[in-house]
């Protein structure tokens, strides 16, 4: 009986790691980067939140008896997981891929300074999270602890992915692991439309900037890709959106999603609709007689002290800090004192904007929800496949591939758009149950590639990872039903032409190890003194928060 005990609470243990997972490293920066009289009590906030959450959400019942072959499965699982995170690079024990170079200066800061870093008028403001265990366990034993402190830590959050994975399919299984490992969109498709020699399948090359970069520069990045360079983003969301995907309650989800501005501030743009989705989704409700009933309809099945105090909290810390990064300052366009005003100010106004757009999104979501245009989304897919089938004669015509000429680039984000995710959604669209979740997953993935924020094309990489994350779930729901048709076989086709792409990212890292590597780190002044890791200490949350040395 004890045993069976523990299986049936498998789902339970996992949901907790999961959720101090995520909520360590918030509860780590308010401890260590802000004043004690605001750090300690919303620390406390945090932590009671974590609690009330877990008390209140709806767990699986599982009644596993792991026979001889389930742990050896789970052996496998482990050692492939094992093996998939040290080739990204991660701690340093093979090569590692070019960003790395700014994520190893990063942990040597954090490591090495005192909290929070500053360096004259400029401190680090970058979302930070995913290493701050590491470096904290870096203050005390060395940067070399700190690197192997953070392969763990990411190890552990893969770990607790799939582990969720296998939960939600109700068995330890093994075949949805290669699907997470290998799913991509069909980047050696488009490569080949634009390359101008030959491309071999299993190269080494970076496959995914495949469409012409100027002046847009799009990608949707393998699961593979997203661990191998930005680990800190992808793992804490992709936990994030299985804690939400599998029945998390309305009351939790602010408060979770909240967990990730810190380690994936981008990410969490493409996980609010899929949030306010299910939170709208999984309410209850029936038709108000008042606007006051309303409002306490409302508030019943999403206000909690978790949501209002530890969501409203994290964001609130969270977006002060990172506003404070150089990407968002408008100082130039203002002079002297009123510069200084706005700076202020500008936090409440954005915060108080982003809260409008949040009720307006709810709307939007409930529309969707309530007329299920499922079909109509289908084939506006098809509209875009027959679209797109325009840019290869305008490739074939020599046209031009840059500077003034939209219908060309607009052509380009067609096919993009067809190959990365368009051919997925039409073959996933019969066997998705719930297609309200399926219409706004589909809206964010076509529309994200027409968003453009800041310089280069981040937000167009990392604000799609939830809905990607969520469409790979959808395979692997598809394929476990076993059914023999076209579309399923087509499906599987697409699924492997697409493998090439972590295919290519695993042998890089290969081949790069084998011809021998350093493990390369820039210098600390293009960490504290550029735009995209750092911000003036002339700002709010630098004034009024952030500890005082």
């Amino acid at each position: 009986m004890k045993s069976q005990a523990f299986y049936i609470s498998i789902h339970r243990k996992l949901v907790l790691m999961a959720y101090i997972y995520l909520s360590l490293p918030m509860v780590i920066f308010l401890l260590g980067w802000c004043r004690p009289l605001i750090g300690v009590p919303l620390a406390g906030v945090c932590v009671w939140s974590l609690i009330l959450s877990y008390r209140g959400r709806e767990y699986i019942e599982l009644d596993w008896k792991p026979t001889m072959a389930d742990k050896w499965k789970l052996i496998t699982i482990a050692a492939v997981i094992f093996a998939w995170v040290a080739l990204s690079g991660i701690g340093g024990y093979v090569w590692q891929n070019g960003d790395h170079a700014w994520r190893n200066r990063i942990l040597q800061i954090l490591s090495d300074y005192e909290w929070p870093p500053a360096v004259e008028e400029r401190g680090l403001t970058y979302y930070i999270g995913t290493w701050l265990p590491a470096a904290l366990i870096g203050r005390e034993l060395g940067v070399d602890k700190a690197h192997t402190a953070l392969f763990i830590w990411v190890l552990l959050g893969v770990c607790l992915v799939y582990a969720l994975i296998c939960v939600w399919r109700r068995k330890i299984v093994f075949w949805p692991l290669v699907i997470l490992i290998f799913f991509s969109g069909l980047d050696i498709v488009g490569s080949n439309i634009f390359a101008e020699g030959a491309i071999r399948i299993f190269d080494a090359d970076h496959l995914e900037w495949w469409v012409p970069r100027h002046p847009y520069e799009l990608q949707y990045s393998s699961i593979t890709t997203q661990l191998y360079w930005v680990f800190n983003q992808a793992v804490p969301v992709w936990l994030a959106i299985m804690l939400i995907f599998m029945d998390e309650s309305p009351k939790n989800m602010i408060w979770v999603s909240s967990l990730v501005a810190i380690t994936s501030t981008l990410p969490l743009i493409g996980l609010v609709p899929i949030m306010v989705y299910f939170m709208f989704r999984r309410s209850k409700w029936q038709k108000p007689e008042s606007l006051t009933q309303g409002w306490k309809m409302v508030s019943g099945n999403m206000a909690s002290f978790q949501n209002l105090a530890g969501g409203g909290s994290v964001l609130t810390i969270s977006f002060l800090y990172l506003i404070g990064n150089n990407n968002f300052d408008i100082s130039s366009a203002v002079d002297g004192k009123g510069a200084a005003r706005l700076s202020v100010w500008l936090p409440w106004i954005l915060l108080l904007t982003a809260v409008a757009a949040l009720l307006l999104l709810g709307t939007l979501v409930i529309w969707v929800f309530e007329k299920e245009r499922g079909i109509i989304l289908r084939n506006a897919v098809y509209l875009t496949a027959a679209l797109a089938l325009g840019i290869l004669f305008l490739v074939a015509l020599g046209t031009e591939k840059a500077g003034e000429n939209h219908v060309y680039r607009l052509a380009c984000t067609t096919l993009f758009v067809l190959l990365e995710v368009g051919i997925y959604l039409c073959l996933l669209f019969k066997d998705v149950e719930d297609k309200g979740l399926f219409n706004v997953v589909a809206i964010s993935l076509m529309a994200i590639p027409f968003i453009r924020i800041g310089a280069t094309g981040d937000f167009c990489m990392r604000a799609s990872i939830p809905g990607l994350f969520i469409v790979m779930l959808w395979c692997m729901e598809t394929l476990s039903k076993k059914r023999k048709t076209l579309r399923i076989a087509i499906l599987i086709i697409c699924l492997a032409v697409g493998a090439v792409t972590p295919i290519h990212e695993m042998k890089r890292t290969l081949v790069n190890s084998r011809d021998g590597y350093v493990i390369e780190m820039v210098e600390d002044e293009r960490i504290m003194n550029a735009a995209n890791f750092s911000g003036s200490l002339d700002t709010f949350f630098w004034r009024y928060i952030a500890r005082k040395k």
